[in-house]
């Protein structure tokens, strides 16, 4: 469908110009994109008006004095009413002093619900809001692939009944928490249609929040929307909290007076994984008490505490679970409907038994069928049940020959959302670009967002794939970005307002990077900090540079929102200790509750001092129980000292809940179960997990097959000669890899290879007794096993001695084991 823009040239800068680059060119008939080279005729505007269904006109004073909008308003009146070429004409008021009333704007036009709307991206949305409803019009799938909606009725019913509860307030925010993809969003969309709250053509633009962001992300992002009234986003590290939150509270108030909602994706900004809301929510829910509208919902990551819905009572709060198995049925059926396939029973049945409750996944299922068939479905039914992950891998590694597709992959993954003009400008604008996009939001691998859908933003797993990846930036994109990055540094203007926000949030990570501050100082705030010691410390591992932004940011910790303070600390504590600086005891101290004792277990697990790791990790699990990276760390610390049958169940449990991506997961999880004496026939299991790391993207997974394979030809084949190869090769690939050595030292032991075990023993000596505490008592574990192997059993008691921080229970097994008394 196309769209016609009647506008005056003297909107055109300010205005229209706007309009016509935040939507798809091939959309709109446009006088400097359609007409020949921009030029106004009576032909070009006929053939134009003749192409079009909708007719967009932009009411001014310029526009009313115009005679080219007089004659386009007077044919699209005639094309609409007389030959029905022209479905809709939607007038738009861009000027305050023209009221809906005046005598220049034609009659049959002052039917219309004539408002004025100031905001070019508001334009932008309304426009959308238009062709959604003739594209429902037009194709009744599309609109009844947007209404399918099934179940939920008890959270649907929860909320009608609060909103016609009319002792209580209108509540300002809806929060729903559950798993991502449960479909949280959904039900508070269809809560506010079945409330006649909004219109099934409305969508409401969403943005993104996660853990390391805070109060001054919420405005940038809401002021990006374009939504509300165009101003400069002036806010610094240095401004008070208080005025931050009063910021925040006029852009919603302005929200609600334009008639818009919006949704966030919230993945640890505003309720955090402790289950509590941020102090600086807290705030502006005090400031904005009295706004008596639904202004915002939230898709929650992590739910909140019960105690909450009794304090905070203009917030609405549901917690989203799976599907039922009738739900999941009923929705299947309905998917099936969509696709207009007729499926046996039986076939039904089965496909059924694969769902877990996710409506995506659901929806997944029905296109496969529909794509390969019933029968060739079923064979790769395992495409359905792990549907995220497997199909992750699958769609990745269509790429792995592609440099190209690589290339834009690892440009998406290093801004994770990205303006479409920043992306252009980095990667061109020839064809192949716009083919390889266009397929990316075919496959699922990233979608639009934005109110006007003007931003790429990758799928939150394939990103977290990608990154995992490692994927090199190609050369020309790097000298890109790095042009850009100067050209902002020297040019910013703060007066200037901001027109691409990922552009300009990548910018500042990217110069606090490369220390290029000194003149952007006054758009720094503590989230951008935050996010560059996170990708300093967990991808360049850069520790001092960590220490120097943290205490660079906490000297105006006054001004920091708690939450997002207490990330700032965690980074430096960790930082900390991989230097082993005493200050980690000074710092860890203002950090409390279960990350308080993680922090400690790492520095103790750094340190060598296993015992005192597992107290600290066990305490920390004992005040959160799923904390992820404290059961990933225990696991480490069990198989460093052997202890593989207690680390059999936490690395069984992290490798299940990370979806069987992450290959640091696997391999712990193999290693558990080959070395756990007390699991029988475990070859299909491990065999298995063979295969996840054989086809795992990951630039660890080759490092870990080779090791894991190795392993698995040892310990289950008995294959001496192709399990030392295969280690031998592993040793060439990862030459300073010690756990590499590790691995064939026990491959050894398996075939009492005593002399090859004296000479892994020596290089261990020579390349790594210095760099760990903890490879000090891997040094004598050997010595223990090549005195066992030798018949020296005398010296044996004295060397389980040497074990330093052991816990007691394992120095009782190693007694047992080499039976002394």
């Amino acid at each position: 469908m196309k769209v016609f823009l009647s506008h005056s040239s003297s909107d055109k800068d300010h205005y229209v110009r706007v309009v016509s680059k935040k939507m798809e060119r091939d959309r709109i008939i446009y006088d400097e994109y359609t007409f020949e080279e921009g030029v106004k005729s009576i032909e070009e505007i006929d053939r134009g008006l003749n192409s079009s269904d909708l007719f967009v006109v932009f009411l001014s004073e310029n526009s009313l004095n115009s005679h080219w909008v007089k004659y386009e308003l007077f044919k699209a009146n005639t094309l609409l009413t007389e030959s029905s070429k022209l479905e809709r004409i939607f007038p738009i008021i861009i000027d305050n002093r023209i009221k809906h009333d005046d005598k220049r704007i034609p009659d049959w036009l002052r039917e219309n619900n004539l408002k004025v709307v100031i905001s070019p991206n508001k334009a932008v949305q309304l426009i959308h809001q238009r062709l959604i409803e003739m594209s429902f019009s037009k194709h009744p799938k599309l609109a009844e692939k947007n209404r399918i909606f099934v179940g939920r009725n008890d959270v649907i019913e929860e909320f009608e009944m609060r909103i016609n509860d009319f002792r209580k307030k209108v509540p300002a925010f809806i929060i729903a928490s559950g798993l991502p993809t449960i479909g949280r969003k959904k039900v508070i969309y269809h809560s506010w249609i079945k409330t006649d709250t909004i219109k099934y053509s409305y969508i409401p633009p969403i943005i993104n929040l996660d853990s390391h962001e805070s109060i001054e992300d919420f405005v940038f992002k809401l002021c990006d929307l374009g939504l509300t009234e165009r101003r400069k986003i002036e806010i610094s590290i240095s401004t008070p909290l208080e005025v931050k939150v009063g910021i925040a509270a006029k852009l919603l108030y302005e929200l609600r007076d334009e008639h818009q909602r919006v949704f966030i994706n919230d993945n640890g900004c505003i309720i955090t994984h402790s289950r509590e809301l941020v102090g600086w929510f807290k705030d502006l829910y005090e400031k904005v008490s009295e706004i008596g509208y639904m202004v915002i919902g939230i898709a929650s990551k992590y739910r909140v505490y019960e105690a909450y819905q009794y304090d905070y009572e203009n917030i609405m709060f549901s917690h989203i679970e799976e599907l039922s198995k009738s739900e999941r049925e009923r929705l299947f059926y309905r998917y099936l409907q969509l696709e207009d396939l007729e499926l046996l029973s039986q076939d039904v049945d089965f496909f059924v038994g694969l769902l877990k409750g996710y409506p995506e996944q659901t929806m997944y299922a029905s296109q496969l069928i529909k794509q390969l068939g019933v029968a060739e479905a079923k064979r790769k039914s395992h495409l359905i049940v792990d549907y995220n992950t497997d199909r992750v891998v699958e769609i990745i590694k269509e790429y792995s020959e592609d440099s190209h597709a690589l290339g834009i992959l690892a440009l998406l993954s290093e801004f994770g959302t990205i303006g479409y003009e920043t992306f252009f400008e980095v990667v061109g604008n020839d064809n192949a670009n716009y083919r390889y996009l266009e397929e990316f939001y075919a496959k699922g691998i990233c979608v639009n967002i934005g109110t006007n859908k003007e931003y790429i933003r990758l799928n939150d797993i394939i990103h977290d794939y990608l990154i995992r990846m490692s994927l090199k930036l190609p050369n020309e994109y790097s000298l890109a970005i790095t042009k850009s990055l100067d050209a902002f540094i020297h040019d910013y203007n703060q007066d200037e307002y901001i027109i691409d926000l990922t552009e300009y949030q990548y910018m500042i990570k990217r110069a606090l990077l490369e220390n290029k501050v000194e003149n952007i100082a006054r758009l720094l705030a503590p989230s951008h900090y935050l996010k560059t010691m996170k990708e300093l410390y967990d991808i360049r591992k850069n520790y001092k540079d960590v220490i120097i932004l943290a205490d660079r940011v906490l000297t105006n910790e006054s001004f920091i929102d708690n939450h997002i303070k207490q990330e700032i600390r965690y980074y430096l504590c960790l930082a900390l200790a991989r230097k082993n600086d005493d200050r980690f005891h000074q710092e860890v101290r203002k950090i409390s509750g279960a990350e308080h004792d993680f922090l400690y277990g790492f520095y103790y697990r750094l340190s060598g001092k296993t015992d005192k790791a597992i107290e600290r990790y066990e305490e920390a699990l004992s005040k959160r129980k799923k904390f992820a990276r404290a059961q990933r760390d225990l696991v480490q610390v069990y198989l460093s000292i052997d202890d593989f049958e207690t680390a059999y169940n936490l690395a069984k449990e992290n490798y299940k809940n990370d979806k069987k991506s992450n290959p640091f997961h696997i391999h712990a999880y193999f290693t558990s179960l080959l070395r756990n004496s007390r699991v029988e026939d475990k070859s299909i299991e491990l065999n298995k997990l063979l295969s996840e790391l054989n086809k795992n993207q990951h630039n660890n997974a080759e490092e870990f097959y080779l090791r894991c394979k190795s392993q698995y030809l040892a310990y289950c084949e008995n294959d001496e000669k192709q399990s030392i190869d295969l280690i031998n090769e592993a040793l060439v690939k990862y030459p300073n890899n010690h756990w590499v050595l590790m691995d064939k030292f026990y491959i050894c032991v398996k075939f009492k290879k005593i002399n090859e075990l004296k000479k892994i023993h020596n290089d261990f000596v020579k390349n790594y007794t210095n760099n760990l505490a903890s490879n000090n008592n891997t040094l004598t574990k050997m010595k223990i096993i090549i005195a066992s192997l030798e018949g020296n059993n005398d010296v044996i008691p004295s060397l389980i001695s040497e074990l330093n921080y052991y816990p007691e229970r394992v120095l009782e097994k190693l007694r047992t084991r080499y039976e002394i008394n």
